[in-house]
C-alpha cells in the first residue's frame, strides 16, 4: 500500500518540478529584462519575488546515503528507507565512507535529533530531526552471518531492530 502512494507522489513531484523549472525559466527572462533596462535607468527596482520549490510529498527511499537524507530531511519530518534486501543495505552503509561515516548517522537515526551535515561540494545542511525508519528483509542466514561477524551486534544496530520471523510450512 505505502509503494502505490509513494508512486503517486513521485509523479505529482515530476509534474511539480516541471512547473518550477518553467517558473524559473519566465523569472530568468524577467530578470534579464530588467538587467537591461537598469542600464538605461539606475532607478528601476526589480521587485520579481524568486519562484520558491516547495519540498517533496515523497517519503520513501529504497536506498539513500546520509548527505542525501540530510538534504531530505531539512525540509520534511520523516523518511522512511524501505529495502528488500537489509544485508545490501548494511553492506552498503559503509561502503564511501571507509567504515566510519554513515553507521554512525544511520544509529543516530534511530533516536533522531537535530543534525549538521556538512560536505565540501554540498555546503552545509542544518537537519532539525535527523530521524529515519528503515525496514525490509533479511534471511536467518544472513542474520546468523552478520552476527557471527559481528557487524550488527558490537554497535547497537541489532538492539535498535524489530524481527519478526515467518513460518517456514
Amino acid at each position: 500500500h505505502i509503494e502505490a502512494i509513494d508512486k503517486t507522489r513521485r509523479i505529482e513531484v515530476v509534474q511539480k518540478n516541471k512547473d518550477f523549472e518553467r517558473e524559473m525559466k519566465v523569472f530568468a527572462e524577467k530578470e534579464k529584462d530588467y538587467i537591461q533596462k537598469a542600464k538605461k535607468d539606475s532607478q528601476l527596482v526589480f521587485d520579481v519575488p524568486e519562484p520558491k520549490r516547495q519540498p517533496d510529498k515523497v517519503l520513501m527511499f529504497s536506498d539513500i546515503n546520509i548527505p542525501a537524507a540530510g538534504e531530505f530531511l531539512k525540509d520534511h519530518r520523516k523518511m522512511l528507507v524501505l529495502v528488500k534486501e537489509l544485508s545490501s543495505w548494511i553492506g552498503n552503509m559503509d561502503a564511501y565512507s571507509k567504515g566510519s561515516g554513515e553507521r554512525g548517522y544511520w544509529l543516530s537515526s534511530y533516536d533522531g535529533g537535530p543534525q549538521v551535515v556538512k560536505r565540501i561540494g554540498r555546503g552545509e545542511i542544518v537537519v532539525p530531526n535527523f530521524s529515519a525508519c528503515v525496514a525490509g528483509a533479511l534471511t536467518p542466514a544472513s542474520l546468523r552471518a552478520a552476527l557471527g561477524a559481528g557487524t550488527l551486534n558490537s554497535d547497537g544496530l541489532l538492539q535498535r531492530a524489530l524481527i519478526a520471523l515467518g513460518d517456514t510450512q
